[in-house]
């Protein structure tokens, strides 16, 4: 029997514009990726950990809550300037957003959260427990 021991890579379907690139390169940069591949129609980041990948969707459709495929990407930490900055990304980028700040009793465990849709619509979310 074979055993899975983590996720190999994530990959995300995004709008192929400026701003989409510009915001996907601040945002993995203050994550701490480094851009590591980049082909015609896709980009790689990597921490280490965790390769994401930006595919290049010619004729895109966000997912909504009715249809199948990727709710959100979380990332946890415990650095407060982390997420100062992240808020002045979702700000420069006019991002639209969920929740900035504390959330009780969600998943039963209290923690602090800014939850964000990327400029193609991908909600993103950035949390810390209390």
């Amino acid at each position: 029997m074979t055993t899975l021991n983590n996720i190999e890579h994530l990959v995300l379907k995004i709008k192929n514009t400026t701003l989409n690139l510009n915001f996907y390169n601040d945002f993995f940069t203050l994550l701490g990726y480094t851009q590591d591949q980049k082909l015609e129609n896709y980009l790689n980041y990597s921490n280490g950990i965790l390769p994401i990948g930006l595919y290049f969707e010619q004729n895109f459709k966000v997912n909504n809550s009715n249809t199948a495929g990727l709710g959100h990407i979380a990332w946890k930490t415990n650095d407060k300037e982390l997420f100062e900055k992240l808020n002045k990304l979702i700000i420069q980028y006019d991002l639209k957003y969920e929740t900035l700040g504390e959330i009780r009793k969600h998943h039963n465990q209290d923690f602090n959260t800014i939850s964000f849709y990327c400029p193609s619509g991908n909600r993103l979310e950035l949390i810390s427990e209390s």
